[in-house]
């Protein structure tokens, strides 16, 4: 069995039985299909989760959560995050949960291995513990994970280009997501994927929007003009979908709301944190609800790119 005929099993069970035990511990390489098959066991049980993470919440807190019961709650999804950095944590997969309580224990993709196989080894010894393993996915099967992004989507997409598209993205399913998301916004309502298309994908332009924006972060007045040639070379849909990730980003190193990043890629909030005090959440704030306004409007009224584009321009001045 072919490993993603596997995963696809796997969650096709979760969305009509739902789990089978009350205990999971998920592993591995790939976060994508940690947040996959959680979502599946969320919709299965129709309760919203409840999120902690180990390196915040001390085992007694997680505890009282899973034995308490709530009055109107017929489930309950609990969700423990960065379970290796979290105290006593074996202590919870020898609680007695109440019928309809849920626990997922989630191993961070860069848990060390050795602390990784000790977890492991632990839960093993729990046979109400299901274990569940997230390897990357192999040539075949990344192949076949892109192209279903295309058809839910109805974006016709040849087998040349596909090829061609599999050796751009990361094989990492949480950065390949990421990537294809920016790829479906800039291609707008267009239903057949081009080549030209590709040029939104990291990695392709010399000089992205982005990096011209951290570039000169808290400073964008004086360096304006540089700002505008670079958006000017961007289709709108692409300009703002760059700068509002900007702005996002800026937000988050101040509030510490990065939850995607808080456990898989710190590195790539490193630049917002080392210029995290020019720019006050005040100012992103602004700016976000500026750009956000800009963005309705585009898709309601405004149809103008150079108009669009100058608005941008303005939205990020003090």
């Amino acid at each position: 069995m072919s490993i993603i005929v596997k995963y696809n099993k796997l969650f096709k069970t979760l969305e009509e039985k739902g789990p089978a035990t009350s205990v999971l511990l998920l592993y591995g390489e790939e976060d994508y299909l940690k947040k996959v098959t959680i979502e599946k066991i969320e919709k299965f049980l129709n309760t919203k989760r409840i999120v902690f993470f180990g390196q915040e919440t001390p085992e007694d807190h997680i505890r009282a959560e899973l034995l308490s019961s709530g009055l109107f709650q017929s489930k309950k999804l609990i969700v423990v995050y960065e379970f290796e950095r979290l105290k006593d944590r074996e202590k919870l997969f020898s609680l007695p949960l109440n019928s309809g309580t849920f626990l997922i224990c989630i191993v961070s993709s860069h848990c060390d291995k050795k602390k990784q196989k000790d977890i492991i080894q632990k839960a093993r010894k729990y046979k109400h513990v299901q274990i569940i393993e997230f390897k990357p996915l192999d040539e075949m099967g990344f192949r076949a994970w892109i192209k279903s992004r295309f058809k839910k989507r109805n974006i016709h997409i040849d087998d040349s280009l596909l090829l061609f598209l599999q050796k751009l993205l990361p094989q990492n399913l949480t950065q390949a997501a990421k990537e294809l998301e920016k790829l479906f916004l800039f291609m707008g309502e267009d239903t057949i994927l081009q080549k030209e298309h590709l040029a939104i994908l990291s990695g392709q332009k010399a000089h992205s929007l982005s990096s011209v924006l951290i570039e000169h972060m808290g400073f964008e007045k004086k360096y304006i003009r540089h700002i505008f040639a670079s958006i000017d070379t961007m289709k709108t849909n692409e300009a703002l979908y760059e700068t509002e990730t900007h702005i996002a980003r800026i937000h988050d190193v101040h509030l510490g709301t990065f939850f995607s990043d808080k456990y898989r890629n710190k590195w790539k909030l490193s630049p917002y944190k080392k210029n995290k005090m020019i720019h006050t959440l005040k100012d992103a704030s602004v700016m976000m609800r500026r750009l956000l306004e800009i963005e309705y409007t585009t898709k309601t009224s405004l149809h103008n790119e150079r108009i669009t584009k100058a608005l941008i321009i303005l939205s990020l001045l003090p």
